[in-house]
C-alpha cells in the first residue's frame, strides 16, 4: 500500500514539474507576440514631465497599460 502511494505521488510530482516548464515556455510566447504587436502598431513610450509617462500608437491614440 505505501509504494502504491509512492508511485502516485512520484507521478504527481513529475506532471507537475512538467507544467511548470510549459507555463514557463508559454510566458515567452507571449513576450514574442506583445513585441509583434508593439511593432505593428507602432506603438511608442512618451515620458511627459506633467504625466509621469504614456504610450501613444502611430495614429497619435493614446494607450492605456493597466
Amino acid at each position: 500500500m505505501n509504494t502504491f502511494f509512492t508511485v502516485i505521488l512520484l507521478v504527481v510530482a513529475l506532471l507537475n514539474i512538467i507544467l511548470f516548464f510549459k507555463v514557463w515556455g508559454m510566458t515567452n510566447n507571449v513576450k514574442s507576440i506583445m513585441s509583434f504587436y508593439i511593432h505593428e502598431k507602432g506603438i511608442r513610450r512618451i515620458k511627459d514631465p506633467q504625466v509621469a509617462m504614456y504610450y501613444k500608437d502611430k495614429d497619435g491614440k493614446q494607450i492605456e497599460m493597466v
